[in-house]
Order: structure tokens, then sequence, then C-alpha cells
């Protein structure tokens, strides 16, 4: 299967093989950003801090969470039973519990203001790797977030 968001606001399940669509889901939001998916569940983003799980299977909205304190979301990254995402318009990085979406922490990342703009927000999916999150932001940092 192939899966993905878009302008729309529609979440799409494709068949690899002839892209026959499976099914069709109408999200609250845009998905314009990469989801992540695992053997049952799809992850799409969207504007206004939105993130959607969608069953595998049919398309089945499972939870949504918004987050209107943190902006555009881009693409999620899953690792184990989080779900981790970055804000492109604030910086902040959150991690949520896969199964209802629960906030486990939050870290905002730096802003740098030059003069007559600021460059803030996390520019890509998260990496995970052994248990740290890797996050790289407008500004040109990196973070290793170690989880507690």
């Amino acid at each position: 299967m192939v899966y993905f968001g878009s302008e729309d606001n529609e979440a799409t399940a494709l068949r690899a093989e002839d892209g026959e669509p499976q099914w069709r889901t109408r999200l609250s939001h845009e998905s314009e950003e990469t989801v992540a998916v695992t053997p049952d569940s799809v992850f799409a983003t969207g504007g206004g801090g939105t993130m959607t799980r969608l069953s595998t299977s049919d398309g089945t909205i499972e939870w949504e969470r918004q987050f209107d304190d943190v902006g555009q979301l881009g693409s999620p990254t899953v690792a184990g039973d989080t779900v981790y995402v970055g804000s492109q318009s604030d910086g902040t990085v959150l991690a949520l519990a896969s199964g209802d979406g629960t906030e486990n922490w939050r870290i905002e990342t730096r802003s740098v203001f030059f003069g007559d703009y600021t460059r803030v927000g996390v520019v890509d999916g998260p990496a995970v790797v052994d248990g740290v999150v890797y996050v790289a932001t407008e500004p040109g940092d990196v973070y290793a977030i170690a989880e507690l």
C-alpha cells in the first residue's frame, strides 16, 4: 500500500501494484506533509497543529489531536510507541503516545532574529536512533533529545 495526505483535506491509500484506491478519508485539515506508517496506523499532520491517526485497513480515524499553540506541524516519525513531530512555524518538538495522542513531552527550539526576519521552525521530520530524537531547525541547529 501507498499512503499519503493532500491539500484537499484527504488521506488516501492506494494499492502499490496497480494504483487502485483502497480508501479515502476526509480530514479536518490539509495534510501536505509525508505521513508516518506502522502496520496498523497512518499518522498525518496538518495546519493549525493537528495530528490524526487513521487505521491502515480502512482509513477510519482512530484519534485526532489539536495543538493550538504550535502552528503548522511537519512530517511525523514513529519509533516504538511514540510519534515525534516538529512545528515548522514555531520550532516546538512534540512526543505523543501513538495509542491515543497523549502528549508525553515537548521542547522549544530557538529562533534567530536577523534584523528584518526571524528564522524559526523544524525543517523536516525527526530522526530517531537508539532512543535519541534528532531534529534540524531553520536557524541551523541540530538537537539531540535523549528520551527520559
